[in-house]
């Protein structure tokens, strides 16, 4: 026992305890002089300007308001423009430092002021403003958020496209399952296929979409198979032209004997080229653009994708001709035997191409 009382520790005498009594008041006194300085008009700032120089490790500490702002979370709080700026100016200040209960300088100026001016500074400093919920913001600082977001989009997402590059978006998210994702996107300026992907992984996760980069590999596949540019490249590849070859010169050797069994073996050759050459010129990007308008506008329709490869082997090779074997009772009767069409279908079809629905049998 004797050698418990006898050990040293911080208390050792009355003067100790005094000593850290008297410290600590003092500064808690200071703290509450300059707490006044920060968050009144009446404060100057010479004596902002003291504390910073005095206790430079003060300048992110929660001291102020019961130990729950710092001096930018007071000055913000209580709308003082001037001793914001000058905080900001300040080397190593933390403009989006939580308080205590996790809240920034830029959330409690706009639910503590009506004017902007302290908020536009915070901006510019690059607060920021991802999770703040612009639903309970007054409509000012709504606006004010709106057009912060607008100038920190990317130069690619500044410009509107028109309603078919939407559409196009449109119809490929629902492709690759992302059709929820379609009102964020337009939002926030995503409004078109190559701006989403363009857009980097990391712009969408600060969007909230989380599988940017999953979609994006998607739409990638999507695009290869639906898009008519990349198809008409497909079509110009040398696998593809290889296999148009192959077929087109079975013809011309069909073609060959058909002439020379009548006799015009000296300018057979040379017809049989140009037309070797039209046909593998024309055929496949005709065709492959015929294919890839009728899926689209299938699935505009919002009708199964196989309804557009049934309809080109049943012989539709546009949406013109769809359009005419609609208005005809019979030939719709019969393409609905031949693909499958059930009376629902009809409906959604006729509705794409503007025509009145009708019961079909």
């Amino acid at each position: 026992m004797a050698g418990f009382f006898a050990s040293n520790s911080q208390f050792d005498n009355l003067q100790d305890v005094r000593a850290t009594q008297q410290r600590n008041a003092a500064e808690k006194k200071e703290v509450e002089r300059y707490e006044r300085a920060i968050g009144t008009d009446q404060g100057k700032m010479r004596t902002v300007r003291r504390m910073i120089l005095n206790h430079p490790t003060w300048l992110n500490r929660l001291l102020f308001h019961n130990g729950q702002w710092n001096a930018l979370h007071l000055a913000s709080a209580e709308g003082q423009v001037s001793k914001v700026m000058w905080l900001l100016a300040q080397e190593g200040i933390e403009v989006n430092h939580p308080d205590k209960h996790n809240f920034t300088a830029l959330e409690l100026s706009m639910a503590r002021n009506y004017d902007t001016r302290v908020a536009q500074a915070l901006l510019k400093a690059g607060a920021f403003i991802d999770t703040i919920n612009a639903r309970s913001l007054r409509p000012v600082f709504k606006d004010l958020i709106e057009a912060e977001k607008a100038r920190r989009r990317p130069p690619l997402l500044r410009t509107e496209s028109s309603k078919s590059e939407i559409l196009r978006l449109k119809l490929y998210l629902t492709r690759v399952g992302a059709f929820k994702l379609l009102p964020l996107l337009i939002k926030n300026g995503i409004d078109n296929v190559e701006k989403f992907q363009k857009t980097s992984p990391e712009y969408l996760n600060t969007l909230g979409v989380d599988n940017g980069q999953i979609y994006q590999a998607k739409l990638k596949k999507a695009l290869v198979t639906l898009l008519p540019a990349l198809a008409f490249a497909q079509a110009a590849s040398p696998k593809y032209k290889n296999k148009t070859s192959k077929a087109t010169n079975t013809k011309a050797t069909a073609s060959d004997t058909g002439t020379a069994l009548k006799g015009n073996s000296a300018d057979s050759p040379a017809q049989n080229n140009q037309s070797t050459k039209s046909s593998t010129n024309a055929a496949p990007s005709d065709s492959i653009k015929a294919q890839t308008e009728l899926k689209l506008f299938i699935l505009s329709a919002n009708l199964p994708l196989q309804f557009a490869n049934l309809m080109f082997e049943a012989g539709v090779r546009g949406v013109q001709e769809l359009r005419s074997i609609v208005a005809n009772k019979d030939k719709l009767e019969g393409l609905c035997g031949q693909i499958n069409m059930r009376p629902a279908h009809v409906r959604l079809l006729k509705a794409a191409l503007g025509q009145p629905a009708s019961p079909t049998p």
